[in-house]
């Protein structure tokens, strides 16, 4: 019996211990989940060059609703990594923008 509770006992502190990160800062997780978020859009922008909006909101049914996207696409733009456009038929498109090497 000590045998089997010492094999579990790392698995165990380790659950003690990210629960305690997480009550002590709830934000954590939210905000990883987040930054995870932005990473996914920004890939499948990068992947495609340049996508439509409801292009994108299809794609990333997924990852996060209508407002979350809107704060996601927001913050890329603020970084620099995405331009909105308008598109071709009146539509949003959003391009990714490629960081030059100086």
């Amino acid at each position: 019996m000590c045998d089997e509770f010492l094999k579990n006992l790392d698995r165990s502190v380790d659950l003690i211990e990210d629960f305690i990160s997480i009550a002590e800062f709830p934000g954590a997780a939210i905000v990883e989940t987040g930054l995870e978020q932005r990473n996914k859009v920004l890939a499948i922008i990068r992947d495609r060059g340049s996508i439509s909006h409801s292009s994108l909101l299809r794609l990333c049914w997924r990852i996060a609703n209508a407002q979350e996207m809107r704060a996601i696409i927001d913050d890329l733009e603020k970084l620099g990594l995405v331009r909105k456009t308008q598109g071709v038929f009146g539509g949003i498109n959003y391009d990714y923008i490629e960081k030059r090497s100086r």
